[in-house]
């Protein structure tokens, strides 16, 4: 409510995830209040592995969120 601002982090793959849900919800309820498009982070569209290098580059990591907390606060991203 202090930022009117939206950032969903997931460790998941980007896809059908409840972080998508929950986006659409917010977005439905709060239109009004929000001052930036809601930023969500995740994952690759890639498919789950069994590989922990590649299961590793699928998923969102720490980089990941500092770029989209600076996206959505509107700084160098």
């Amino acid at each position: 409510r202090r930022t009117h601002r939206i950032l969903i982090v997931e460790q998941t793959a980007r896809g059908y995830t409840i972080g998508n849900r929950l986006a659409a919800d917010l977005q439905e309820r709060l239109f009004d209040e929000l001052d930036h498009e809601i930023i969500r982070v995740s994952g690759t569209e890639s498919a789950p592995t069994v590989s922990r290098v590649l299961e590793t580059t699928a998923l969102a990591n720490i980089d990941d969120v500092v770029t989209g907390l600076h996206q959505v606060m509107g700084g160098p991203a």
